[in-house]
């Protein structure tokens, strides 16, 4: 989760690490979070392999986020190949590409990057941005605000994907998550996905694409829209800025509450066993 929006004391990890201190000391829980904007599980390979493998991870959680099909299968990173893509080999078989170091990444740096969590933070906090009801000047102000920052930043091509291009997303997310499997079994790890909001929850479109791909791979998969359900709240608004649409403090608490649910259902996966990865929590797979 891109979480440019948010200090780092209120990001999905340190959540999760202080509230379990308090409701589950004896684990001793700790996370490190990796990852890039515009990215997906095919090009996140790598920050596992580079980083997190070396940290010998109990768990390994992919947040799985609605664009991430798309990312997987390469559409939004055309332009730019800063990333590990997916290919087709000569004879068929997929394989992955390693990244351009010649291009450009409208991102890369970490100035700019910064840059644009403070401008994320002025939209989603000044009052005077904020589009309400009758207040027609405040949501002209917003949407020459949003076509200004879509100016800045290089993202990649609006269009309606034809049968072959969704087929093969599906076929890239395949290789993935496969790929995640085949990694935490031989590191010992437990893997499990927290599907986010956007996904819309058992019964929707894009939720049910992944969990068939997560089954197929034996892979837990945290329902987070039902999870905000059940705290009241209304999960595609309450977790989410006003004027943008990744989650606010309080969609990364909520995060890191359902993740903890799920590691007090499984507190096995967080102790130091000779095999750490075992088929757990049927009833968390939907």
């Amino acid at each position: 989760v891109e979480a440019l929006e948010v200090p780092i004391s209120d990001k999905l990890q340190v959540q999760l690490e202080n509230i379990a201190a308090r409701e589950l000391p004896h684990l001793s829980i700790t996370t490190s979070a990796f990852g890039q904007t515009l990215t997906g599980q095919i090009n996140q390979l790598p920050y596992y392999d580079e980083f997190a493998r070396h940290l010998h991870p109990n768990l390994i959680v992919l947040v799985f986020v609605s664009n991430d099909f798309a990312n997987n299968g390469g559409a939004t990173e055309y332009r730019r190949r800063r990333f590990v893509t997916i290919e087709r080999g000569e004879n068929g078989t997929l394989k992955l590409r390693p990244p351009n170091h010649n291009s450009r990444d409208p991102l890369e740096s970490y100035g700019r990057i910064s840059f644009w969590g403070q401008v994320l933070q002025l939209v989603n906090s000044a009052p005077f941005l904020k589009p309400e009801p009758n207040h027609l000047v405040n949501v002209i102000r917003m949407r020459y605000l949003r076509r200004w920052l879509d100016t800045k930043i290089v993202w990649g091509p609006s269009f309606r994907p034809d049968a072959e291009t969704i087929k093969f997303r599906e076929v890239a997310t395949d290789f993935a998550l496969a790929q995640f499997k085949k990694r935490a079994v031989r590191d010992g790890s437990a893997l499990v996905i927290l599907a986010t909001q956007n996904l819309g929850g058992v019964g929707a479109q894009k939720f049910e694409r992944m969990n068939v791909l997560a089954r197929k791979h034996s892979i837990p998969v945290i329902d987070y829209y039902d999870y905000v359900l059940r705290q009241g709240a209304h999960p595609l608004e309450d977790v989410r800025w006003n004027n943008d649409l990744h989650w606010n403090v309080a969609g990364h608490r909520w995060a890191a509450e359902a993740l903890l649910e799920y590691l007090k259902r499984n507190q096995e996966l967080c102790s130091d066993g000779p095999s750490k990865w075992r088929e757990h929590d049927s009833n968390m797979v939907r």
